[in-house]
């Protein structure tokens, strides 16, 4: 078996079984409550498929979406697995090449749960609005989706590696996260607290009635240092051995 193909049979287990079929139907659920209850109204002054709109309508998602990826991760450090890995590292396979596979199944099983919200907004936008410019929402997308959850992937190898009870107690963490602290943007997982708190002193200073989406320095670069932390935590996941 070559790697594509164990790849393929992981996000096969991950995402065939009742477990992901239910976490994706309450995502479906979530979603559409969220489209029609609060990204309607806009945000600032703002439509509801503004750039602003959308980026808060990422946040009101993500606690749910990194939840799902919590749930996922679960799975590489199940009682089950770990009674196979005793087998799996007898083989040729290196204890960073297993868990490169496995990150890498849950990184592909994470993505397409991604496009489930995404795809729905999609349909809402140009059924409600006739808005079909997608492609402006890559900016809020990459901004506000892909940062917390690269963080979070590493977040939950290590701490999955260390306890799969810790790796559960990340779920009401996760929720916790969701909820304007008012954080400042370097433990704004999400950025939820940047769009209250930035946002708002944009579109209140704001006199021609245009909101531009300008994105400050500071809050760029602290998706930087998610992305880079998520990325060593994973390092580090590789790197530690492990005895089983």
């Amino acid at each position: 078996m070559n790697n594509l193909s164990l790849i393929k049979h992981e996000i096969k287990r991950l995402v065939f079984n009742k477990k992901y079929f239910y976490m994706s139907l309450i995502l479906i659920l979530s979603t559409s409550d969220k489209l029609l209850r609060l990204v309607i109204h806009g945000e600032y002054g703002t439509a509801p498929f503004s750039k602003w709109s959308y980026s808060n309508f990422t946040t009101l998602i993500s606690p749910l979406l990194i939840t799902i990826l919590i749930l996922l991760s679960t799975n590489v450090f199940s009682e089950k697995e770990i009674k196979a890995r005793k087998i799996i590292y007898s083989t040729p396979i290196t204890q960073t090449k297993y868990y490169t596979i496995k990150a890498a199944s849950i990184f592909i099983a994470y993505l397409t749960t991604l496009f489930i919200p995404i795809i729905i907004s999609f349909i809402y936008y140009g059924v409600l609005f006739k808005f079909y410019n997608y492609a402006s929402f890559i900016k809020p997308i990459i901004y506000f989706l892909i940062p917390s959850f690269i963080l979070f992937l590493g977040l939950c190898m290590i701490v999955g590696k260390m306890s799969l009870k810790l790796l559960y107690a990340l779920i009401p963490f996760a929720f916790l996260n969701g909820l304007n602290f008012k954080f400042p943007v370097w433990i704004d997982l999400y950025g939820n607290n940047f769009l209250l708190n930035y946002g708002y002193t944009v579109w209140k200073d704001n006199t021609t009635g245009i909101v531009p989406y300008n994105i400050p320095m500071d809050f760029m670069i602290s998706r930087a240092i998610f992305v880079l932390f998520g990325i060593i935590l994973f390092v580090i996941t590789c790197k530690k051995s492990e005895t089983i």
